[in-house]
């Protein structure tokens, strides 16, 4: 029987349901471990972010028992569905544009690729009140369009713009992009033999796309539709200039015509659960 020296041995000492050495498990998980030097920083910023919750909450807690009216009148829940349907609404919506725009530049042999994807990137460097502005100006009711057809149809007037139909195009149009990175981004990292193999099969393009492409991009969609529904409900110029009542514009009317502003306060409570209500339900549609 082979005898070995104190030097020799090595330290293959195992703990307890592992089959790797002790002192590997010990690096290994010294490895995984965050520095100091990122953890502290993160930690602040995230101290300081919710710096703005905190004042919320204090102020609500300030707030009498009139604040109880004010949660459960009628107004207030007009405000929390017309917030929660246009945010719905832009997401769906956006979704139904980033698609097939992600499957174009991605999949496809469409000419000057590159130049559309940046193209359909632009809106996110647009100010959303600038591109209300615009619809207005195009679309209004004495707007460019209008201008166009009164001459040889004889249109003196479009239908009005303004509240939902016009704040849900605005910012359809400009917070589709967010879905159509991620989703895009997905396309990218997908294995296209999956693809391969359902059209080897016999399952035409609408089928595999529907079949094997769809599913594996639902979590990319989930994500981007979550940033344009938060996106939506952070909003104030869009829906101030289209005249729109939600969560943002109710805030700011109640802070600026009342002393007290715990009443703002509490309605900006609502609209962080009504935030923290979207971020669930993106968890729930993205699933595993």
């Amino acid at each position: 029987m082979a005898v070995h020296t104190p030097d020799q041995i090595q330290p293959t000492e195992l703990r307890p349901g592992l089959s790797v050495p002790g002192w590997r498990w010990r690096r290994a998980s010294r490895a995984g471990r965050p520095p100091a030097m990122l953890v502290i920083p993160a930690v602040m910023v995230g101290l300081v972010m919710l710096l703005p919750l905190v004042y919320i909450v204090m102020r609500a807690a300030e707030s009498d028992t009139s604040i109880w009216n004010l949660i459960l009148r009628e107004q207030t829940g007009v405000v929390l569905r017309n917030s929660v349907m246009l945010a719905t609404a832009v997401a769906g919506a956006g979704t139904l544009i980033a698609v097939p725009l992600a499957w174009l530049t991605t999949r496809t042999d469409l000419p000057c690729r590159r130049f559309w994807t940046i193209l359909a990137g632009l809106p996110l460097v647009i100010p959303s009140y600038v591109g209300a502005l615009a619809i207005v100006a195009a679309l209004g009711p004495r707007g460019m369009l209008q201008g166009w057809l009164e001459g040889p149809f004889g249109v003196e007037r479009l239908p009005d713009i303004y509240g939902f139909t016009g704040a849900w195009i605005t910012l359809t149009l400009f917070t589709y992009p967010y879905i159509f990175m991620s989703v895009r981004a997905a396309l990218k990292g997908l294995d296209p033999s999956l693809e391969d193999a359902s059209r080897c099969l016999g399952y035409g393009s609408w089928r595999t796309f529907y079949g094997c492409v769809l599913p594996q991009l639902r979590p990319a969609i989930a994500s981007g539709g979550l940033l344009a529904a938060l996106y939506t409900i952070s909003d104030f110029g869009v829906v101030t200039l289209l005249r729109y009542d939600v969560f943002t514009r109710a805030i700011y009317v109640q802070y600026r015509s009342s002393f007290d502003r715990s009443a703002a306060a509490v309605l900006a409570a609502l609209l962080v659960l009504v935030a923290i209500g979207l971020v669930v339900a993106e968890g729930r549609v993205r699933g595993n």
